[in-house]
């Protein structure tokens, strides 16, 4: 499985990219998925996007205090671990869908 980490901060380069890679190399390690991702920086679409992705995810969310940017750990490997529990379920219920049957649609509570 491979997965996505969109980072929308207007800023190139700005500290919510440095967390995203942080982030996913966490997830990745928590779910053992051995470099199983991207990170995108959509700084130069910010305009465009007016920093709004309406997106749903299968996991939970991440927030990153200015506190916790020095330690980012004590915050990203639990978080990680919540994660990799949740794209086991996001694959258990698509799975099906790269049999031929239609994907069910993720719920929010998925997320928890």
């Amino acid at each position: 499985m491979i997965f996505v980490v969109p980072a929308a901060n207007p800023k190139p380069q700005s500290r919510t990219l440095s967390i995203a890679r942080l982030a996913a190399d966490a997830v990745s390690r928590a779910a053992g998925l051995d470099g199983g991702h991207q990170v995108v920086d959509l700084s130069g679409l910010a305009r465009l996007l007016l920093l709004e992705l309406g997106a749903v995810t299968p996991a939970p969310g991440l927030a990153v205090l200015e506190s916790d940017l020095g330690h980012p750990g004590a915050v990203l490997d639990p978080w990680a671990v919540r994660v990799a529990a949740a794209l086991d379920r996001f694959a258990a219920l698509t799975h099906g869908a790269a049999a031929g049957e239609p994907a069910r649609p993720v719920s929010p509570e998925l997320a928890r």
